[in-house]
């Protein structure tokens, strides 16, 4: 859907594809685009709280 700027602060992958790798995903999935007023660092808040992926089940 969309690409990173590799110069933006939060940058974390330039394809979808990369920004799913980094987060531990592995399987097909799509992307949805939404909006957060709060900061860049509850953002990624919110990402680190993220579930354990278990890749050997």
């Amino acid at each position: 859907m969309h690409d990173e700027d590799t110069s933006l602060q939060g940058y974390f992958g330039k394809s979808l594809s990369d920004r799913l790798q980094y987060m531990g995903y592995s399987r097909a999935s799509g992307e949805d685009v939404a909006y957060n007023s709060g900061s860049l660092v509850e953002l990624l808040m919110i990402y680190s709280m993220r579930p354990t992926i278990d890749h050997h089940s």
